[in-house]
């Protein structure tokens, strides 16, 4: 299991919430795979992909872009990938969510990444800019800050 903030709600990934909806509930708001968090003062978009198979992995990506979309700012962004097996349909997702958020316009800003081996590391590197690969999820969360303060 992913180490967690205390900050983060875990997800009840059973609770029927259509993808893109989020509610607000004590300044917390959260969907069925994404979520906003608060460290150090600085929101974070939470993803948590962990553990989960091709379609569910595919249908968090498409949460967090219609989020990404839905806010139109720029934000730091957390991805927990722990146990997840990348495939191609998974990896053409992410370059979608990439290209819609590029495409309107929101500023890009680094993002943060846990759980990825060393050879799944390797593979994103190549595809991707301005990753921070962490262990954990509060190291995640304190480099993203820290970039933020930058």
């Amino acid at each position: 299991m992913a180490c967690r903030a205390p900050h983060v709600l875990p997800m009840d990934r059973n609770r029927v919430t259509p993808i893109g909806l989020l509610s607000r509930k004590g300044g917390v708001a959260w969907g069925r795979y994404v979520q906003w968090t608060t460290h150090k003062g600085k929101r974070i978009l939470f993803v948590n992909v962990a553990g989960l198979r091709e379609a569910e992995y595919i249908a968090a990506l498409e949460e967090s872009k219609q989020e990404l979309l839905k806010e139109r700012t720029m934000a730091l962004v957390l991805v927990d990938l722990t146990k997840t097996r990348m495939t191609t349909a998974t990896a053409n997702k992410a370059k979608e969510v990439s290209a819609a958020t590029k495409a309107s316009d929101i500023p890009f800003r680094p993002n943060a990444i846990v759980g990825l081996t060393g050879i799944q590391k390797s593979v994103v590197d190549l595809s991707a800019s301005m990753l921070h690969f962490a262990d954990t999820v509060e190291e995640a969360e304190d480099w993203l800050v820290k970039q933020d303060d930058l």
